[in-house]
């Protein structure tokens, strides 16, 4: 499992959150900005939703329970559960994936996110043109832009901090793979 995690870590790489994403205007005075990429099979989809929904189905055992985890120590806090998020969904279900709503979907790019008292966040995921590093004409990219509204919402940010680049890299490893897989 270890060996996993780590080449996670190296095929979704660290890159410049770009300013033509849609979550741009919220880079602002955020408190945590980040974006990663992975090349994309040439078979992989353009539809940003269809990838986003790979990104987030069937987690692999270890993030199940590390959300589990959280889920125990978080509603404690005052803070939603991920079943509460999924349940409090301000938007119907065709506009909502996994624990996130979906605020807007264009042709190369999905925004989802969540707000609450404690922080807001939202998290692009966009398909463009590769950058040179990727063997492959196309990657997928995660970016995560978290506005914290209060002494917990930062408390919480600076727990799940530790977790959020493994999450992130692992799920566009697993979307860019459930493509590598069909042949």
């Amino acid at each position: 499992m270890l060996r996993r995690l780590v080449d996670c870590f190296c095929a979704a790489k660290s890159v410049p959150p770009t300013t033509a994403s849609r979550i741009a205007k919220f880079y602002q005075g955020a408190d945590l900005v980040d974006a990663f990429a992975i090349g994309l099979p040439t078979d992989a989809p353009h539809d940003p939703r269809a990838l986003a929904d790979r990104m987030f189905a069937s987690p692999p055992r270890w993030l199940e329970v590390l959300m589990k985890t959280r889920d125990l120590l978080v509603q404690r806090l005052g803070i939603k559960t991920s079943q509460q998020l999924s349940a409090a969904a301000e938007f119907p279900a065709r506009d909502h994936l996994y624990i996130f709503n979906i605020y807007e979907v264009a042709e190369d790019e999905i925004v989802l996110g969540a707000d609450d008292r404690h922080l807001d966040f939202r998290v692009s995921v966009s398909v463009r043109r590769a950058d040179v590093s990727f063997d492959c004409p196309r990657e997928l990219v995660a970016t995560t832009v978290v506005h914290c509204h209060n002494t917990l919402g930062r408390v919480y940010l600076s727990i799940i901090q530790v977790f959020h680049q493994l999450v992130v890299r692992t799920s566009l490893v697993r979307a860019a793979a459930a493509f590598k897989r069909r042949h």
